[in-house]
């Protein structure tokens, strides 16, 4: 993981703890990388590109979400690249939908940044 500010880290963790909450509330079961979550498993074909998402929810009526959360600071980091080009390449293997979350006003950002690695995220701001 990226070294965030403490700041930035506190900000993170609000905003993977409001799509956790998100995704129950509308019927998902939720792994979160969070305390009081059970943690979601790493997805990647090896040790070396292996990542942890920030957020996995299951739903038998709904496609499964791989949700990754992003700070300002955190959208350009080069760590990133690889867990969006990991999480973007798992969604289209098992049909699930990935979700790249920003702080509002980091939406165009990020839709640079998924442009520029070839991939396809949905975009949410909170």
């Amino acid at each position: 993981m990226a070294k965030r500010n403490p700041l930035a880290q506190v900000d993170h963790d609000k905003m993977v703890g409001a799509v956790a909450q998100h995704l129950v509330s509308d019927g998902y079961r939720v792994a979160a990388d969070l305390p009081g979550y059970n943690k979601p498993p790493a997805i990647g074909n090896t040790l070396l590109t292996q990542h942890i998402p920030d957020v996995a929810a299951a739903n038998g009526g709904k496609k499964p979400v791989i949700a990754e959360v992003e700070t300002a600071d955190s959208i350009n980091d080069s760590h990133t690249d690889s867990q969006w080009r990991t999480f973007s390449s798992q969604a289209v293997r098992a049909g699930s939908r990935f979700w790249v979350v920003v702080p509002k006003g980091y939406d165009g950002a990020a839709r640079l940044r998924a442009n520029a690695l070839g991939i396809q995220p949905e975009i949410f701001t909170v």
